[in-house]
């Protein structure tokens, strides 16, 4: 779905929150106390550290638009990581089985 949105027009209200999920806005000044954890920081942020896409600036959001670009690139980037995530979980459940035989 992020490629979704990376590749939609920039005035579409899921391009903007996600603009101002990543970067903020200089004008609000956020909530008191303890700062709160959302989706972005949990899924998106730890999905792309893994990918080894830093999302730290405008600039890696620019090369993020532009990958997601060609749509070739983008769904293997995150196709062999779920490949390699279901090989995995396909040998637990063999050795499981295994072990439990």
């Amino acid at each position: 779905m992020l490629g979704h949105v990376l590749r939609s027009d920039n005035s579409t209200p899921a391009y903007q929150s996600f603009l101002f999920a990543a970067f903020g806005c200089k004008e609000f000044k956020g909530r008191r106390g303890r700062h709160r954890t959302n989706l972005f920081d949990i899924i998106v942020k730890k999905d792309l550290f893994k990918r080894n896409i830093p999302l730290k600036d405008e600039n890696d959001f620019t090369n993020l638009v532009i990958l997601a670009q060609d749509r070739l690139g983008w769904k293997s980037l995150f196709t062999s990581s779920l490949r390699h995530i279901g090989q995995r979980i396909l040998r637990q459940r063999n050795q499981v089985q295994q072990s439990g035989a």
